[in-house]
């Protein structure tokens, strides 16, 4: 699951926000591996504001925060590359083949 953290007022969110829901709208498709493995890609985002118990929880302390959650949640990193449809994709799919 790659989340998308971000607070309606943050600027970098408002500029964030087209090109995540663009890639959303990639990532609904199902990204094809093989002629034997095909999974889903998961894409999601928390407003802060309107759940910030959540957040807190979470430790989100910058907006926006873009985190990858694997293993049931267990595991999480951080994402810290560019900011582009074409990145989200290729960072998703390095993950969903790991």
């Amino acid at each position: 699951v790659f989340v998308h953290f971000y607070a309606p007022w943050a600027i970098w969110c408002k500029r964030l926000m087209p090109t995540w829901e663009a890639f959303a709208k990639e990532a609904a498709m199902t990204i094809r591996y093989d002629d034997y493995d095909t999974r889903k890609l998961v894409v999601a985002q928390v407003n802060c504001v309107e759940l910030s118990e959540l957040c807190r929880s979470l430790k989100i302390a910058a907006f926006p925060t873009l985190r990858w959650y694997q293993n049931g949640g267990a595991d999480h990193i951080d994402y810290r590359g560019h900011r582009t449809v074409g990145s989200f994709l290729s960072f998703a799919g390095v993950k969903l083949a790991n």
